[in-house]
């Protein structure tokens, strides 16, 4: 009978271990799809950030072959400092999605 009683206490105790593990796979699975989100979220401005600064530079390139005489003044060459924000937030957005990236890797392992 004590033999018994000491088998149900380590089941119950199992079963407990068991909830927990499930509870805690199910909490990596929801941080793995949010980290997921966030990542495809960053490649998505990334991709638009790198479009948007190679159509800055053909755009002053044009310019800067055309003599600059595209009559808004712009002296051969797009805002230089509009280009070092670009480039900036280029560089922030990249350097967010290979954190991410770590992240997600890190949760995989």
């Amino acid at each position: 009978r004590a033999a018994l009683s000491e088998l149900s206490e380590r089941l119950e105790a199992s079963q407990a271990d068991a909830a927990g593990v499930r509870g805690a796979l199910q909490q990596m699975s929801g941080e793995r799809n949010v980290l997921q989100v966030q990542l495809a979220t960053a490649n998505n401005e990334v991709t638009m950030l790198r479009a948007l600064m190679g159509s800055m530079q053909q755009h002053t390139q044009l310019l800067a072959a055309g003599g600059g005489t595209g009559g808004g003044g712009a002296g051969g060459s797009a805002d230089p400092a509009a280009l070092a924000s670009l480039h900036a937030s280029l560089k922030a957005s990249e350097e967010r999605e290979q954190r991410l990236r770590a992240d997600l890797d890190a949760l995989r392992a």
